[in-house]
């Protein structure tokens, strides 16, 4: 049977553990604002260096497509039409170097998307421009796979 001072003594155990925990919720707290405050602070800086990277991407003159080969036509119906798993895009990409780096350029735009929604930034205009570069760099890999496919002109 526990005496009074075990009791005590488990009672001042359970206070110091509560205000610890309350002092690492406040720290986490403010670890997340000053995160938050940080990406808005960078955000228009990191949109506009992304958006140049996938305009010089796109406005890229790329040598005239030469007939894919059999492999990189068959992945890239496959991507388009039935997915494909990371290996598969990971094959294309070494394939073809344009496709590598719009599919780079999206995955860019989506961690972007990711960052701010995790951090819960509310401004409108930012989340829609990354937003707005997130759909046309996965346009870009979509129409890359296309011409691979031979489903589209390049």
């Amino acid at each position: 049977m526990a005496t009074v001072s075990q009791l005590e003594a488990d009672l001042e155990a359970a206070r110091v553990a509560e205000q610890q925990a309350a002092k690492d919720r406040t720290e986490q707290q403010k670890e997340q604002d000053r995160n938050q405050r940080d990406m808005a602070a960078n955000a228009s800086a990191e949109i506009r260096s992304l958006r140049e990277r996938i305009e010089k991407a796109l406005a890229a003159k790329r040598p005239a497509t030469s007939r894919p080969t059999v492999g990189a036509r068959g992945l890239s119906r496959k991507f388009l039409h039935q997915g494909c798993d990371y290996f598969e895009v990971d094959t294309l990409a070494h394939l073809d170097d344009a496709f590598a780096e719009f599919f780079g350029l999206n995955g860019a735009a989506q961690q972007m998307v990711i960052r701010m929604q995790s951090l819960a930034i509310a401004d409108d205009a930012l989340f829609g421009a990354v937003d707005a570069l997130e759909v046309k760099s996965w346009a870009a890999v979509v129409q890359r796979a296309a011409i691979l496919a031979g489903e589209a002109e390049s």
